[in-house]
C-alpha cells in the first residue's frame, strides 16, 4: 500500500471530490469490500455516471458492497440510477438499516478496508479526512461494526406486490 497518507477536508466539495476519487479508483485498486455509512445517502454522488461506472468494473462475485444508513426513503428519488445500478448488481450488494438506538452512531463514511477510509467528523460543517493509515482503517472499521451489529437488512433490490 505505501506510505500512510492523511489528507483533511474542510468542504462539502472537498468530501465530494474524495469521494468521486475513491469510486474512480476502486477498479484498479480493487479492495474485496467497500463500505458506504450515512444517515440517509441524500446528497452522495451516487447516481452520477461515473461513479456507477467505476462499480460496475469493480463489482464481482466475490466483493461486497455494504450501505449502511438511518433510513432509505429518498433512494430512488435522489439516486435513481445507481437504484437501478443495483438491482443488476444484487448479489453483491447489501444494505443494513441501523438500529433506531444506533441512528446516531451511524458514520458519514467511506471505507475499503486495508486500504482507505474517508470519513466526516463533523457532519454539518464538512470536516473530515482522507487517510490510508492503518490507525483510522481500523478506528473506522470497529465504528462501523459496533453498528452493523445491530443493523438489519433493509431497501430490497425489488419490491413484489399482490
Amino acid at each position: 500500500m505505501g506510505e500512510p497518507s492523511y489528507t483533511l477536508i474542510t468542504s462539502r466539495g472537498a468530501f465530494f471530490d474524495a469521494l468521486r476519487q475513491a469510486f474512480r479508483n476502486l477498479p484498479s485498486q480493487g479492495g474485496r469490500q467497500v463500505f458506504l455509512s450515512d444517515l440517509h445517502f441524500a446528497d452522495w454522488p451516487l447516481s452520477e455516471q461515473e461513479v456507477v461506472d467505476a462499480l460496475t468494473q469493480w463489482a464481482q462475485p466475490y466483493r461486497s458492497l455494504t450501505l449502511l444508513a438511518s433510513h432509505y426513503d429518498d433512494m430512488a428519488r435522489h439516486h435513481a440510477r445507481w437504484v437501478a445500478w443495483r438491482q443488476r448488481w444484487t448479489h453483491v450488494v447489501s444494505c443494513r438499516a441501523a438500529d433506531s438506538e444506533q441512528v446516531g452512531d451511524v458514520p458519514t463514511q467511506l471505507l475499503i478496508p486495508g486500504q482507505q477510509v474517508i470519513r466526516l467528523v463533523d457532519r454539518p460543517s464538512y470536516r473530515g479526512s482522507v487517510s490510508t493509515a492503518e490507525t483510522d482503517l481500523v478506528q473506522a472499521q470497529e465504528a462501523l461494526d459496533a453498528v452493523l451489529q445491530r443493523s438489519s437488512d433493509a431497501f430490497p433490490a425489488t419490491t413484489l406486490g399482490l
